[in-house]
């Protein structure tokens, strides 16, 4: 398989998995987090039913900042920004082109999306941090796909001093991905 990353790359923080939560919901609503992440294309056009939610809720402040202060974002980039009327600090942005045909390099593009985010929230000293289903959206990724790439990226980057990393998937199709791909690493959520 194209892309396939070895399982026991992903089973380098194995012990640290029950920090997983999985909620069926809103990304956008108030879940104590310090940091929420989304994707955005390199133009920068808030485009998909997640980028919507999040201007919707964060209010035009965020638009704006965002045209202000990042200038010719690259694929792969992750930037915060201040979440402003969201009930959450920061949103995070990560870069990423849509899924095309596996050929190339989506599914590193994929692990960047939340392998950088986690380790931003190290550096910033971030305790909780959300995901939805990243590039399941606009963004076109196979959603199992996505859901393995994920998880392993996640566990490759948690660290103990993360508190709790929250997947929060708005879809039934993506929440199923997301859970049936941690129970196969013995998840106990």
């Amino acid at each position: 398989m194209i892309g396939f990353i070895p399982e026991r790359y992903a089973r380098s923080n194995h012990h640290l998995i029950d920090k997983i939560s999985l909620i069926y919901g809103d990304i956008t609503h108030d879940h104590g987090m310090d940091a929420i992440v989304s994707t955005i294309g390199p133009d920068l056009n808030p485009t998909g039913a997640l980028n919507q939610s999040i201007l919707a809720a964060a209010g035009h402040e965020l638009d704006s900042f965002m045209l202000e202060n990042i200038y010719k974002p690259k694929n792969g980039d992750v930037f915060s920004v201040p979440g402003f009327n969201l009930p959450v600090d920061n949103v995070v942005y990560t870069v990423i082109k849509p899924w095309e045909d596996s050929l190339n390099s989506e599914d590193r593009d994929l692990l960047r999306c939340y392998r950088r985010p986690m380790k931003m929230a190290v550096r910033m000293g971030w305790k909780k941090i959300a995901f939805p289903a990243l590039g399941t959206g606009t963004k076109s990724f196979p959603i199992k796909r996505a859901a393995r790439l994920g998880v392993q990226a996640i566990l490759q980057r948690i660290s103990p001093e993360i508190d709790d990393v929250y997947i929060i998937c708005n879809r039934k199709d993506t929440f199923a991905a997301f859970r049936e791909r941690l129970k196969q690493l013995n998840w106990r959520g």
